[in-house]
């Protein structure tokens, strides 16, 4: 019970990191379409691209800092609970 238990969390925990590295990927094949919408020059839109990787990079520190104070499984779980929630509601307006 508990093996298919794990691997179904290590299932879900794989496709959530592909998702998220096909939205990175994703991000650069948009490019033109972000500029042409937002109307960004080239120097504006690299600007943009390296603020979300900043921030991916940041982030990256920030979850292993509190990976190691409140555990792993503390982590994953509200990381994914943060990213459904987000999920869910982006349609929303503020």
């Amino acid at each position: 019970m508990f093996a298919r238990l794990r691997w179904f969390i290590v299932l879900t925990l794989f496709v959530g990191g592909g998702i998220s590295y096909l939205d990175r990927a994703a991000l650069s094949v948009a490019a033109p379409l972000i500029s042409k919408d937002l109307h960004l020059d080239p120097a504006q839109l690299g600007i943009v691209f390296s603020s979300f990787f900043f921030g991916y990079a940041l982030f990256c520190f920030v979850g292993g800092f509190a990976s190691d104070k409140i555990g792993p499984k503390n982590v994953f779980t509200c990381s994914a609970t943060i990213w459904m929630r987000k999920t869910v509601n982006q349609d929303e307006k503020i």
